[in-house]
């Protein structure tokens, strides 16, 4: 065929081709890293409206999106928990969307919830301990949270005392012992009379 192209000078005006497209447009930019996972987030822990089930309840959130939670219990056994939770938006209105359902082993020192949560929203519910949560320790959590990609934070601690170190929030006060003042000793002074004498004149 006289008019046939060699391989030799097809593969020569492919990689010319090549070179002047990549002249032109320049190299390929890389991939954009994806920014770290690193949420603020804070939780809050006050007495249920069953002290004597051992009930408490919690509210937490972070200022990104999540989709799954792990609450865990530093000091008490959990021996139930709500396998729904209520999500709230910044506004205090259910947001369309979002929801976690909660599963776990009983008796156990966590709970996992997956679902999702949008950065704002703050995220309630509740769990039962072994023990009256007004007596002995002040009961201690925290969590942990992930992201749609796998990623997880934390932990972050859940605050669970009122102002001025005092016992689990929505537990009454502790009363101070009476204290009984001993009355102070009245010392007995003698008193010594003076006597008169007759002068001589």
């Amino acid at each position: 065929m006289p008019n046939a192209i060699r391989r030799p000078a097809l593969t020569a005006i492919a990689l010319a081709a090549c070179l002047s497209v990549y002249l032109v447009a320049g190299p390929a930019a890389a991939p954009a890293a994806d920014p770290p996972f690193d949420p603020d987030c804070s939780g809050f822990a006050k007495l249920g409206e069953n002290r004597a089930d051992g009930e408490i309840a919690y509210d937490l959130g972070c200022n990104s999106d999540i989709t799954g939670y792990t609450l865990f219990s530093r000091t008490r056994t959990v021996d139930s928990f709500d396998t729904e939770v209520t999500v709230l938006d910044r506004a205090g209105l259910p947001p369309a969307g979002q929801s976690f359902s909660c599963a776990g082993l009983l008796p156990s020192y966590g709970v996992a919830c997956s679902g999702y949560g949008a950065a704002g929203s703050r995220f309630s519910a509740g769990v039962t301990v072994d023990a009256d949560p007004c007596v002995g320790s002040v009961p201690g959590f925290g969590f942990f949270v992930s992201d749609a990609k796998g990623r997880v934070a934390g932990p972050f601690p859940i605050a669970s005392r009122k102002a001025g170190g005092l016992p689990l929030t929505g537990c009454p006060k502790p009363r101070r012992a009476n204290k009984t003042r001993s009355k102070p000793r009245r010392r007995h002074v003698k008193r010594t009379r003076s006597r008169s004498r007759a002068r001589r004149a």
